[in-house]
């Protein structure tokens, strides 16, 4: 092959080349940056000690969330509740591990944070709301035995802020059929209240005191 031919044959392949390198670097950027995050990318192996806790711990769930943080944390969200695993010696546990299981109609809200190389996702409840945890925390701070904190390396930031979206949502939707089922409580209380009213068990100050009281107007 003369010079020039292969010159015009390089010439011809670099283009080629080119896109196929392109679309190489596009699609390793996704799959770092999330920008493709479905449902499904958000379902992990958790490995041998992780897997073996679910399986010890959680029946009956549909699990929407399982996601690895690091040394020894595991986020687990399924449609009835929110799960904290942790396993490992840095994590509290040398041997075996631990899962915390949250109802949603217990957890006040979900918080993320992320710092240069890590992050951290906190199970807010009435109990536990004022206190930060971080990676570096000790004592009572210390994210990494903390039951309700999960940390995680600041490059799966986005899975995990994915994950706490879909958490928020759930936590939206229970906090409503729980208010509607209030409501509809609240009503059928009034009716059989009324009841004993027309009935004279009750008088009327009775009436007025109790429905307060159903209503939420006034403390028992």
């Amino acid at each position: 092959m003369t010079q020039e031919a292969m010159q015009a044959t390089i010439f011809l392949w670099l283009p080629i080349i080119g896109l196929i390198f392109y679309f190489y670097q596009r699609n390793s950027k996704k799959k770092l940056t999330g920008k493709s995050i479905g449902n499904e990318k958000l379902v992990h192996n958790l490995g041998n000690r992780g897997e073996k806790l679910i399986h010890e711990n959680i029946h009956g769930d549909k699990i929407i969330v399982k996601l690895q943080g690091i040394s020894g944390q595991g986020l687990v969200i399924t449609d009835k509740r929110l799960y904290v695993l942790k396993w490992g010696y840095l994590a509290g546990n040398f041997f075996g591990g631990r899962c915390i299981g949250f109802e949603y109609k217990n957890i006040v809200g979900l918080e993320i944070r992320k710092s240069w190389s890590t992050g951290t996702i906190q199970v807010l409840t009435p109990s536990n709301q004022d206190t930060q945890k971080t990676y570096w925390g000790k004592g009572g701070n210390d994210a990494l035995r903390s039951d309700n904190t999960i940390a995680f390396g600041s490059n799966k930031f986005q899975l995990f802020q994915e994950a706490v979206k879909i958490g928020r949502e759930l936590l939206q939707n229970s906090n409503t059929h729980v208010a509607s089922r209030q409501q509809s409580s609240n009503y059928s209380d009034l009716e059989k209240l009324a009841e004993l009213k027309e009935k004279g068990i009750v008088t009327q100050e009775e009436f007025e005191a109790k429905k307060k009281m159903i209503l939420g107007l006034k403390c028992q």
